[in-house]
């Protein structure tokens, strides 16, 4: 039987998918193992949710920190399925995010 998935990893799998776009309309051109770099963060960051290390995986930083602040900028689509990964990130911490999408502070 197959281990219902908790919203948490539904959101880096939505996340992953989010790259996925990015990295296949970027395929063949200058930049795309840098995508690619950022979908394999991706991938760790939904291990991390799985197995309840996220927090050890993140060390600290936001999700755009660690995607990579340069490379999302350049991918705002992206963005969403960021936002919608830290709303579950702070329910499952039990805490509101504390870092918005962009990677600054709410209010910044």
């Amino acid at each position: 039987m197959e281990k219902q998935k908790t919203p948490l990893e539904h959101a880096a799998g939505k996340l992953i998918s989010s790259l996925q776009k990015e990295w296949g309309a970027e395929a063949g051109e200058p930049g795309a193992d840098i995508s690619e770099e950022a979908m394999h963060k991706c991938h760790s960051l939904l291990h991390g949710a799985k197995n309840g290390s996220l927090q050890s995986v993140l060390r600290g930083a936001s999700v755009t920190d660690f995607i990579g602040r340069a490379w999302v900028r350049a991918h705002p689509r992206v963005l969403p399925a960021i936002r919608a990964f830290e709303e579950q990130v702070a329910i499952s911490a039990g805490a509101q995010p504390a870092v918005e999408a962009d990677g600054h502070a709410p209010g910044q």
